[in-house]
């Protein structure tokens, strides 16, 4: 049981370190522009008045602009645990061949059928 104890202590931590990337770092305001910048390195850019002009280039009321995480640890993690299949769907599939595992166990134990 200690194996999976690591493994979500792992897990844990390494959520922990996405959380902390994801949390803000600074917000600025002015000249109509929003930029909040995250601990991980990447920003986001909001335009809060119509024909804002940010980097030499016009941009709608509303428009937001994305930066890239730069925190190569962050990335790693969030690559790790983002993506296709969902970190959710892995866990389910995790728990049903568990499950299947158990109960072929079961069935190998009672192979006499009842009934």
């Amino acid at each position: 049981m200690g194996q999976y104890t690591d493994k979500i202590n792992q897990i844990s931590k390494d959520f922990k370190v996405i959380d902390d990337g994801e949390s803000v770092n600074a917000l600025q305001a002015y000249n109509g522009v929003m930029i909040i910048s995250y601990n991980h390195g990447g920003e986001s850019i909001e335009i809060l008045r119509d024909n804002i002009e940010y980097q030499g280039t016009p941009y709608p009321k509303g428009y937001m602009i994305y930066t890239a995480p730069t925190d190569p640890y962050y990335i790693k993690i969030k690559a790790l645990y983002v993506g296709k299949p969902s970190w959710a769907e892995r866990i389910a599939k995790w728990h049903r061949n568990r499950k299947k595992v158990r109960n072929d166990k079961k069935f190998a134990k009672n192979s006499g059928k009842k009934g």
